[in-house]
């Protein structure tokens, strides 16, 4: 005898960004710009995922 059944999961809950803070810097020597590092991450109640960003952390 076999028997076959099928569950169905319904993610129902929104993730939720963390953001950094306001983060302010001078600018890099002789740059009109400077690298900022900074972390950014997403949570969907318990599973942390990665957040992309427009701007990537480490960059200019």
């Amino acid at each position: 005898m076999t028997c076959i059944q099928t569950i169905t999961v319904q993610d129902v809950d929104d993730p939720i960004a963390i953001c950094p803070s306001d983060i302010t810097v001078p600018n890099d020597l002789g740059i009109c710009g400077a690298t900022v590092n900074y972390a950014a991450e997403a949570t969907d109640f318990g599973h942390f995922q990665d957040l992309k960003t427009l701007w990537v952390s480490g960059s200019s």
